[in-house]
């Protein structure tokens, strides 16, 4: 037997060059199946199939597990929302379709009836049919944030675990566990006390360094109006005081009675849009050491004072918009006078903290300990006030003169009795118009010259140019300033100041003249003020 090795038939045995190339490289990895595809099968179209049937079961047990368990709605308008009425631990719970809160609610029940969890894709699937069918059934409710007032009664969400609300009527009030109106709760609110009878609000005073009887009077009022949000404009509460006089101290305690939220006292901030966001989520709005207004921050509180809408683009859309509308409460602390605008300035309610005499300070941590054990009573003498209003409303005459806070003061007139002697809230509201009127004028340059030529000259006429010549030739520091700020700065600041320049005694009137049409600004001094309505 030959030893010779067939060296042709050896060769054609080995692997090419390319087969050995392949066994080096490693080989690349497989697309692993759908993380809804649970069994891991292989990949391809089958998989595919599969995964996508899988997610499309998925979505749809979600639909059908949420309208088993919930009762769906939408809120009314073009600008509706989704919500979902839940049962949880035995009592209805109002959560927004395409929130965070229903989403993880969802989840969990998903879970629990099939022990896998739903991915992203089938639980966003699911949401969005949700809400759609939530507008197809036809079913709407307002929801509301806090408060609510329907036919003649105030619902007070309590913000606590069960749910529970608190109904104001004309006979009293009542804890309820089952309210007749819808509640939603954003992230940052917070639990009120639990309210309790034969409390008197007076005991407030013992944490808030108010001694003056007209800021009492004012403050009490604001407390009301926030909690009971009567028709119209929702006065602005400023607070005032030189440091150490506990401003923030003071916001929080008022906030813990009304509308306790978490990070209550917020920076204000510059653009609409981001107020009309923290509008959305918070009730009372409390905005922390200001010290000063810009025009564009002044006009958008008093339209939230009055009640406001703003629009934006929607989220990954150029043809959508998000509307927020709101009106709410609130409160303005700092140590300056920053209030100078007059539209703003009669929406306010001006209050001055006190020092603190170093006998009376205490630690803030005995006061927070105190003042819980003291807020539910106060909270309902609060709501007996309240009561009180709703029966008197109707038999409380409404004065004809025109007021930004026409319906507040009407409000106030029929909480009365229950508080002080008839006229005391009148006296402290005059003296509060009286001090706003003053403090805005003596801040404004243009509003003392247009006094001191009303005043050397019964009438005084020229172009807003005029107006600024004329200043200059006025003895005194600082008027001269008029003449950087141009002609339309003094036009327009004489249209804002025209109002509480009248209650001075002085009318701003403007009118056309010459062929070329000047404008023309008459200042003329009223020998009889018009009454201004207290």
């Amino acid at each position: 037997m030959s030893n010779v090795v067939d060296a042709d038939r050896i060769c054609k045995a080995l692997p090419d060059t390319e087969d050995l190339l392949d066994l080096a490289t490693p080989a690349e990895p497989q697309p692993q199946a759908d993380a809804d595809d649970a069994d891991g099968a292989d990949v391809g179209s089958e998989v595919a199939g599969k995964s996508k049937g899988k997610r499309q079961r998925a979505q749809d047990a979600l639909v059908k597990l949420a309208q088993q368990r919930c009762q769906f709605f939408c809120t009314p308008g073009r600008s509706w929302k989704a919500y979902a009425d839940v049962q949880v631990l035995g009592h209805r719970e109002t959560m927004q379709v395409d929130g965070d809160d229903f989403r993880s609610w969802l989840t969990g029940e998903y879970y629990g009836n099939q022990g896998v969890a739903p991915g992203d894709e089938a639980l966003n699937t699911a949401t969005r049919t949700l809400c759609a069918l939530a507008k197809r059934g036809g079913l709407q409710h307002e929801v509301h944030l806090r408060t609510a007032g329907v036919d003649g009664c105030l619902y007070l969400d309590l913000g606590d675990e069960t749910w529970q609300t608190v109904r104001v009527d004309s006979e009293g009030w009542r804890i309820i566990a089952d309210a007749p109106v819808r509640f939603r709760r954003p992230r940052p609110m917070l639990a009120l006390p639990t309210p309790k009878r034969g409390g008197i609000v007076d005991d407030l005073w013992k944490f808030i360094a108010i001694k003056s009887g007209p800021d009492r009077v004012l403050t009490v009022a604001w407390l009301l109006a926030a909690l009971a949000q009567p028709a119209g404009a929702l006065p602005v509460l400023v607070v005032s005081g030189e440091q150490g006089t506990a401003k923030s101290t003071a916001t929080r305690f008022l906030l813990a009675l009304v509308s306790p939220a978490e990070a209550p006292l917020l920076a204000l901030p510059t653009d609409r849009r981001d107020l009309a966001v923290i509008a959305n989520a918070y009730h009372v709005l409390a905005f922390d050491n200001v010290s000063g207004l810009t025009r564009d921050q002044s006009d958008a509180l008093c339209t939230l004072s009055t009640g406001s809408g703003f629009a934006t683009r929607k989220c990954y859309s150029d043809a959508d918009l998000t509307l927020f509308q709101a009106k709410r409460p609130m409160i303005l602390n700092g140590i300056p006078d920053f209030v100078d605008r007059p539209d703003l300035a009669d929406r306010s309610l001006r209050i001055e903290l006190q020092p603190i005499e170093p006998g009376e300070r205490r630690t803030e941590r005995d006061l927070w300990r105190e003042f819980k054990a003291a807020a539910p009573l106060i909270l309902g003498g609060l709501l007996d006030i309240i009561a009180v209003g709703f029966a008197n409303l109707q038999e409380t005459p409404l004065a004809d003169a025109p007021s930004r806070l026409a319906d507040f003061e009407h409000w106030m007139q029929a909480c009365e009795p229950a508080l002080w002697a008839s006229g005391t809230f009148e006296q402290a509201l005059r003296a509060n118009r009286e001090a706003s009127l003053t403090a805005t004028l003596e801040g404004d340059l243009v509003a003392q010259v247009a006094l001191k030529l009303a005043d050397s000259d019964e009438e005084w006429t020229g172009t807003a140019s005029g107006f600024i010549a004329a200043a200059v030739q006025l003895p005194g520091d600082g008027y001269s300033q008029l003449a950087h700020k141009g002609a339309r700065f003094v036009s327009d600041r004489l249209k804002v100041l025209a109002p509480a320049l009248r209650e001075q005694g002085v009318a701003v009137e403007r009118r056309r003249t010459g062929r070329r049409g000047e404008r023309m600004i008459q200042l003329r001094a009223i020998r009889e003020v018009p009454e201004r309505r207290q």
